[in-house]
């Protein structure tokens, strides 16, 4: 067999296309004096540009047998390198090559077309090569040439940092409170994006019957800048204008983000609500305890704290005894003071007083109760104190015995021992036979008809008080006689008579 021999000549080349090896890169910036730039100004631009045509770019590097025999196998190479810093894409290697190779294998896979063969080898990184590896037969002899190309795209790029910011509220009140205290109002408003949040508005109307200290039944809040996981906290006070249950949200909104709602939150305001009621006895007499019964109520939802009743104590009247651990204290008028404490809605507390009247009259006791939150109420208690009628009537005589034609005067004393005014008191006296008036004298006249001597009424007469009358007469002719003293006045039923014997004689 004869071996035919094809000279191929060593074909070792270097293919450069020139590219700038960094693109250039500017950034345009706004110019700004004595003043930090806000993260929330006017995005900058950068730039990125390269020129064209481009600078070396690329190399290709091919490497063949100067020599191969007919109808056998070989291999050749060929070396693709980028030369710069940037990322080449769409790289593509063709080489034509003449009717008489035939390719047997390739790495990476090549694909034919009419005339050449192409590998489509897409990017090659910065400074990177990738390595072409084939195999072919020569089917005929003499000298075949092969001719490789490259070609690329070698993009101009920017980059653009894309972020998102996330805004969320939290907004927390108490759930109960009462109505003397104002409510506080806490919002967070918190970024959990990764970009900054710009002109932020935290905006809440108020529900009704709620408001703040200026009258106004909205709240905002502006704040220029939130970085990402930076938050924010805002506190309110709001007055509420009476009892009942409010709900509200608040909502955060931004440039560029759509709002937020934070969660609905209830607060109970409650309030406190005393009654008072006081039972005693509508009529006394002076002297005899008086006990009161005094009951205090919370008719309120809310809590009587600090709860403080008071009974006072007029003049005349002694304090006893307070159950409950109340207080006398001696004032003009006295007083006494319960600290009750805490009395919770729907309940009641039972105090008692015991008082001693010391004279007669209308007796009246003012209660009042107060509490925290609570309007004070009062209640007034009103007795009737009355004395008790006690007469005493005292006759006397001087001397004893008288001698006849001599006088002898009659004592006529009364003194009301009762606790009670005695009143229209009248005396009459009866003269006996052998016994002659003579004359008489007292706080009041005496009228004489015969033996029967009546003095003008008293109008008045005070517990503890004593008057006097006297009657003087003549002895006229002897005897044991008798002096009558009769008493009436308007508390009394029946008369008080007293007798007083005298012994005249010669």
């Amino acid at each position: 067999m004869k071996k035919l021999a094809i000279t191929v000549l060593f074909v070792s080349f270097s293919f450069l296309v020139s590219c700038q090896e960094k693109q250039a890169k500017t950034t345009e910036e706004p110019t700004m004096k004595g003043k930090q730039k806000s993260p929330c100004a006017a995005k900058e631009f950068e730039k990125t540009s390269q020129s064209y045509p481009l600078g070396e770019v690329i190399r290709l590097e091919k490497s063949i047998p100067q020599q191969v025999n007919a109808n056998a196998p070989f291999d050749y190479r060929i070396e693709v390198t980028n030369l710069t810093d940037n990322q080449l894409e769409s790289v593509v290697v063709s080489d034509q090559i003449p009717e008489q190779i035939e390719f047997e294998s390739s790495t990476p896979e090549l694909q034919k077309t009419e005339g050449s063969i192409v590998w489509n080898l897409g990017t090659i990184e910065p400074k990177g090569t990738r390595t072409i590896v084939a195999r072919a037969i020569a089917k005929s002899t003499g000298s075949l040439d092969t001719c490789a190309n490259v070609s690329y795209d070698c993009p101009t790029c920017a980059e653009i940092s894309v972020v998102q910011p996330k805004l969320s509220i939290t907004r927390s009140a108490p759930s109960q409170i009462l109505s003397c205290d104002r409510i506080p109002l806490h919002y967070i408003v918190q970024n959990t994006g990764d970009g900054y949040a710009c002109d932020i508005s935290v905006d809440e109307k108020l529900p009704q019957g709620l408001m703040t200290a200026q009258g106004d039944e909205t709240i905002s809040f502006g704040l220029d800048s939130l970085a990402p996981g930076e938050s924010k906290e805002f506190d309110m006070m709001v007055d509420a204008m009476g009892p009942g249950k409010f709900s509200g949200k608040a909502t955060v909104s931004a440039r560029d983000i759509a709002a937020v709602d934070s969660d609905t939150i209830e607060t109970v305001v409650n309030k406190p609500v005393l009654s008072l009621e006081s039972r005693g006895p509508e009529k006394q007499y002076v002297g005899r305890p008086v006990t009161y019964e005094i009951i205090v109520k919370n008719t309120g939802d809310g809590i009587a704290a600090n709860s403080v009743v008071v009974a006072d104590i007029p003049e005349g009247v002694t304090f006893g005894n307070a159950t409950e651990g109340g207080e006398y204290t001696h004032m003009s008028p006295g007083k006494v003071t319960w600290n009750i404490g805490e009395l919770a809605p729907n309940s009641s507390k039972t105090l008692k007083l015991e008082v001693i009247p010391e004279q007669a009259g209308d007796f009246a006791s003012t209660v009042t109760a107060n509490a925290r939150c609570a309007e004070t109420v009062s209640h007034t208690g009103k007795t009737t104190i009355t004395g008790i009628p006690a007469i005493l009537l005292e006759v006397t005589d001087t001397p004893d015995p008288i001698v006849l034609g001599q006088d002898v005067m009659y004592i006529i004393k009364v003194t009301n021992q009762g606790s009670a005014d005695n009143s229209n008191i009248k005396i009459n006296c009866m003269l006996e036979e052998g016994m002659e008036f003579v004359t008489s004298s007292g706080p009041t006249e005496a009228q004489v008809e015969g033996n029967n001597i009546n003095f003008q009424p008293l109008g008045t007469l005070s517990p503890k008080e004593t008057v006097q009358w006297s009657v003087t007469v003549k002895a006229a002719n002897e005897g044991d006689k008798r002096f009558k003293t009769s008493l009436t006045e308007t508390q009394l039923d029946r008369p008080v008579e007293e007798t007083e014997a005298t012994t005249f004689y010669k």
